[in-house]
């Protein structure tokens, strides 16, 4: 703050033919000095420099009594490690996934997403129509058109799976997805399992299962680990390893 007062003070200059400032901090003390040369002919600067000196005593006063209680307070500082009574990673991330579920105007299942890397979010997205196109709520169900049964031909469809839309979401503002976990509200499907594999992804957390065979085939094969997750709780744990001795 007071070096913000010397250079209001200095662009200032207010009729001052000649001007300079020295500051320094006196470790023994605990002071600031400041060493002036002015050389003015203008009253007006007189006058702007005697409320600059009188800031500047306020200031530091301030800031020497502050510093001083600080280090008085560090000093009777004590603590000692408590318990974590915080949400668990798992759970806080899985209800982030509920959340982002909530944007999708899916009229079969609302799905959401999210990529995480070391506790922290590369990216999120849920089941929709590519940006621009209209919302499933306003165009309709292709799907139920047609009478396709869930889990059928899932090329035919107006959306983008949730993992899909977080994958290129990472993907388009250049997010490195490599080692990362994905939490899903919904099991991906065989589809979204090989894009998971080929975006460097290592783990998968998801909360409702999907009726598809082949997802746990590509994980098994690839080594990719998977949690499941129910009502916010882990509820089964299944490696690489379990998953071969099945």
């Amino acid at each position: 703050m007071f070096k913000k007062c010397l250079r209001d003070l200095h662009n200032s200059r207010l009729g001052a033919t000649e001007f300079s400032c020295r500051l320094e901090y006196l470790t023994s003390s605990d002071v600031y000095h400041a060493h002036f040369s002015v050389v003015s002919h203008s009253n007006e600067w007189h006058i702007s420099f005697a409320n600059f000196l009188q800031r500047c005593i306020i200031v530091i006063g301030m800031m020497n009594d502050r510093t001083n209680e600080l280090r008085e307070y560090l000093k009777k500082l004590n603590f000692s490690k408590t318990k974590d009574t915080r949400v668990p990673w798992d759970v806080y991330f899985m209800r982030i996934c509920q959340l982002v579920s909530e944007r999708s105007t899916c009229l079969h299942r609302k799905v959401g997403a999210v990529i995480v890397k070391e506790n922290r979010i590369l990216a999120t997205g849920y089941n929709q129509p590519p940006s621009g196109f209209p919302h499933c709520d306003s165009i309709g169900c292709v799907r139920n058109a047609l009478s396709i049964p869930s889990g059928r031909n899932q090329e035919i469809c107006f959306g983008l799976h949730a993992e899909q839309n977080a994958l290129m979401q990472a993907a388009k503002f250049g997010i490195s997805t490599k080692g990362a976990t994905i939490y899903v509200t919904t099991k991906p499907c065989s589809v979204c399992a090989r894009l998971i594999i080929n975006a460097g992804i290592s783990h998968v957390v998801y909360q409702h299962d999907y009726p598809d065979p082949l997802t746990d085939y590509f994980f098994n094969v690839c080594g990719i680990s998977t949690r499941k997750m129910s009502g916010g709780e882990e509820v089964e744990s299944r490696g690489v390893a379990e998953l071969l001795e099945e």
